[in-house]
């Protein structure tokens, strides 16, 4: 049997190329950068939400679009890699 580690809650976001029409974040899932994952929203999300409803909406675009994930991180840590990102 493996040890439990917590390297399956690794999760972190880098915010990447925003520009008028579009904000991408960058997810990375491992410690070493090979699993990523961008995803990107349109700038106009953050203008119309205001940013703890934008980030809450980029939280639940990347859980719809990568629903395994629910099984591995929960809708409140990606918010806190989110809120640390930006």
């Amino acid at each position: 049997m493996q040890p439990e580690t917590n390297v399956r809650f690794l999760l972190a976001v880098k915010l990447t190329a925003p520009t008028p029409d579009a904000i991408t974040f960058t997810f990375q899932r491992d410690f070493h950068g090979r699993d990523l994952y961008p995803l990107t929203v349109p700038s106009q999300q953050l203008h119309l939400l205001g940013m703890d409803d934008f980030l809450e909406y980029v939280a639940d675009t990347y859980l719809a679009q990568q629903p395994a994930e629910a099984l591995r991180v929960t809708r409140s840590t990606i918010l806190f890699a989110l809120v640390h990102s930006t």
